[in-house]
Order: structure tokens, then C-alpha cells, then sequence
């Protein structure tokens, strides 16, 4: 049987042959990128993992499992963890987005604080465990009223961890104050879930300034609910072969992929990088040899701009005196080495998916601007040099250049594509990014 199965579409491979120096796509795009890795991704948490494809496509699936959308319970129900005899009866899932309406065991019964007491709280927990990924930001919320007017009566929240001799831990407690009422108050209490197991309880309480003090509170409707976790890029992997990766170590400056538990998508509602005006987003790809174009070069992207960008020049791409490829606001297209789109001249849509192909042909010193298939802007007398400049996506070196709006695939070419070659190139994105 051959390794490949020819029965699968033809456009899901489209640098076959081509020879790319750098290639970055939330696809395969080449027909030896087998099981490899498409992306780096940083959770909320600050933790990151790889994904890779599934199929032809980005593992969206599996990026948002790790974020801990559609988790599976590690201890079902019945199972015997510990080996202690007794059956753990850990069975809830509680995943990112969810909503859980916790069965508290005094719930709507009074607690008390007593002048006698040794203890600094009283317990009301949860009678049904839960599952979650530590790290997720859960939000608890009850409904509860202070009784007494005398002492200092507090809501406290947290995590209740039950150990193998049946003590108990408890972690991550947050606390917020009560006053006198007559009715119910919404009382909600932010909690990160601590680096343990993902097995817990909440519990809930009221506590007392010092020993001693007296007090009461009652509770009742509790619930909670785990935030959904964004997602950022940290890398985006080269499909080439070059090794010309595209990195942001800076979270504060990586692009998004995932939204609050929601994939960003494109027009054609495939997975896609979102860039933040606000926040210089950007990639950085270290100077190579691959990527200096003294003579003959192509440039390929798809996009989906929301407008020029900061600067009415938000750039694609930037190697500074080499070549910058750019959104401009004025129809004046190509600028020596810089080459730009104007939406008046038809080059670029906003808010809407666009195939673009620039072509550079040092032999007659010309730049071709492609869209979407059609030629729209041409200039002559093009020249780019090489220099030592790192590669940037999506901004420039300065920042103040931010590429605004959702981007899909680059691919870059060390030579100019024939019009056979770039045809088929662009058919192929049209089509599997659902462009007219």
C-alpha cells in the first residue's frame, strides 16, 4: 500500500515542488510534513504545549482539550484509586465554560461561631466531587446572608483535597466580608485551582477575626464555573524545512488563536492567528541565509484585514532595507522594496479573505501584486538587498507598524513563481479558504 493516499484532495498540499524558504500555515502545506507541529501555544496559566495537525488541519480539537474544554474524568466513578478498599467516588466533570450547582450539605442551615469554639471556621462542603485542570481561574458563587450582629462574619471558598487516610487539605481559600441582611446576597469568590491532582471538593465557611469571636451565617444556591482559557501563539512552526520558526517569547505581545474558551476563525471559519492592535503582536524569525532574496522572490499570504493597521502601514512582513510587505493607505502600491495594498485599488478587502501573491522579477526589475488571481498593481525598478535584520511578522522592528486583523498562511519563495506555478498556488488557497 503507498504511503499516501491519493484519495484525499490535491489542494491540501500546495508547495509540493515549489521549493519555499520559509513556510507558516495552520494547514500542512507540504506533502513530507507528516504528524510534525504546527504551532506553539501559552494558556492563560503560562503554560504551553505543541499541537500539531489532524488530518490536513490544525488540531483544534486537542488545542482546546488541553485548554480543558471537553475533559475526560481521570477517576470515573466506582474506581479505587488508592487501593484503601474504598471506592473514591470522584465522578463530576468540571470543564472550562461549565456551570456546576453544588449540593452543600448545610445548605440554607445556619453556622455558627461560639465563644467556646477552637476552630477559626466551620465547614459546609460540597457532597459531590469535581474534576478540573489546575491553573483554571473557577469562579465560586452562593447565595448568603449574615444572622448575627455580632462579630465578624466572613463567606470563605476554597478547595477541599481529601487524602488517602481520609484528612483533608484545604487550598487556595479566598474570603470576601458579610454584612447585616435581612435577604440572600450574591457573594462570588475567585479561585485558581492549585498544581495538585484533579481531584476536589469546594467548601465553604464563615470565619471569625480571632478565636473567640461570634458569628453566623447561612448559605444556600452555590455554584461554580471555570473560566475559559485563551490561548496565545508562541511559535509558529516553519513547514520549509529550513527551520526558519517564527517565535514571541513575550505573552504580553503574542497573537491569539483562542478566545475565551472560543477558536478564532477566518471568513471561511477555519482555525486562524488574530493579532491585537493594542498590544504590538507580533513574530520574530531569526536572519537566515534562506531568507535573503537578492534576486528573484514571491511572497504569499492570505489574510483577512480589519483595516490598514497602526500607522495606515500595518505590515505583514518586515526585514527592514531588504523587503517589507504592508497594507498602505495611499494607492502608491510599491515603494523600492516596499511593497503595499490599497483597498481602493482592489489589492485588499477588509473584513473579508484574501489571496495575495507578490511577485519580484530581478531580471526586468519589475513587482506584480496579485489578487485573489487578478493582477492590480505592477511598478518597476524594484530593489531589495540583503542585510542582517530579523524577519518580523506583522509588525516591524519599532512596533508601530501592527498588522491588524486575522491571518492564516504565509509562504515565502528565493525565487519568482512562473504563472503556472503561482495559478495553481492560488487555486489551491482559494479554494480551501473559500475565496470567490
Amino acid at each position: 500500500m503507498s504511503l499516501y493516499n491519493y484519495t484525499e484532495p490535491r489542494f491540501f498540499r500546495p508547495c509540493d515542488g515549489l521549493g519555499a524558504k520559509a513556510s507558516y500555515s495552520l494547514r500542512k502545506l507540504h506533502r513530507n510534513v507528516l504528524n510534525t507541529k504546527a504551532i506553539r501555544v501559552r494558556d492563560d496559566t503560562g503554560a504551553e504545549t505543541d499541537i500539531g495537525f489532524s488530518g490536513q488541519n490544525l488540531d483544534s480539537a486537542g488545542l482546546l482539550a488541553w485548554l480543558g474544554r471537553n475533559q475526560v474524568a481521570s477517576v470515573p466513578l466506582g474506581v479505587d484509586s488508592n487501593a484503601d478498599g474504598v471506592s473514591d467516588g470522584w465522578s463530576k466533570i468540571l470543564g472550562s465554560g461549565n456551570t456546576v450547582n453544588f449540593t452543600i450539605d448545610q445548605a440554607s442551615q445556619k453556622m455558627e461561631l461560639s465563644e467556646s469554639t477552637t476552630l477559626t471556621y466551620s465547614y459546609a462542603r460540597t457532597s459531590t466531587k469535581y474534576v478540573c485542570v489546575a491553573g483554571n481561574t473557577i469562579s465560586i458563587t452562593c447565595n448568603a446572608k449574615k444572622i448575627s450582629a455580632i462579630g465578624t462574619v466572613k463567606v470563605l471558598a476554597g478547595f477541599v483535597w481529601r487524602k488517602s487516610d481520609d484528612s483533608i487539605i484545604t487550598t487556595n481559600e479566598s474570603e470576601v466580608a458579610l454584612t447585616d441582611n435581612a435577604d440572600f446576597a450574591t457573594k462570588t469568590i475567585i479561585l485558581t485551582a492549585p498544581a495538585l491532582a484533579g481531584k476536589f471538593e469546594v467548601h465553604f465557611a464563615i470565619t471569625a477575626t480571632t478565636i473567640g469571636d461570634t458569628g453566623s451565617a447561612w448559605f444556600k444556591d452555590a455554584s461554580a464555573t471555570i473560566a475559559n482559557q485563551s490561548a496565545t501563539i508562541a511559535k509558529w512552526y516553519d513547514q520549509s524545512g529550513n527551520n526558519n520558526h517564527a517565535i514571541q517569547s513575550d505573552p504580553t505581545k503574542q497573537p491569539r488563536i483562542v478566545n475565551a474558551g472560543v477558536l478564532d476563525v477566518d471568513a471561511s471559519s477555519r482555525a486562524c492567528i488574530q493579532t491585537i492592535l493594542a498590544n504590538d503582536t507580533h513574530l520574530v524569525v531569526a536572519d537566515s541565509n534562506t531568507l535573503d532574496f537578492t534576486t528573484n522572490s514571491t511572497y504569499s499570504f492570505v489574510h483577512n484585514p480589519a483595516n490598514f493597521g497602526e500607522g495606515s502601514a500595518g505590515r505583514i512582513i518586515d526585514k527592514g532595507t531588504a523587503y517589507v510587505v504592508n497594507l498602505a493607505s495611499t494607492s502608491k502600491l510599491i515603494n523600492n522594496a516596499t511593497i503595499g495594498g490599497d483597498s481602493s485599488d482592489g489589492c485588499v478587502s477588509f473584513n473579508s479573505q484574501n489571496v495575495n501573491t507578490i511577485l519580484h522579477n530581478d531580471i526586468d526589475d519589475t513587482c506584480k501584486y496579485y489578487s485573489n488571481g487578478s493582477l492590480n498593481a505592477q511598478q518597476t525598478a524594484v530593489t531589495i538587498v540583503v542585510n542582517t535584520t530579523n524577519l518580523y511578522l506583522f509588525n516591524r522592528a519599532d512596533l508601530t507598524r501592527q498588522y491588524n486583523g486575522k491571518f492564516s498562511e504565509l509562504i515565502l519563495f528565493g525565487k519568482t513563481l512562473t504563472d503556472a506555478e503561482r495559478t495553481k498556488l492560488e487555486a489551491n488557497q482559494k479554494k480551501y479558504y473559500g475565496v470567490a
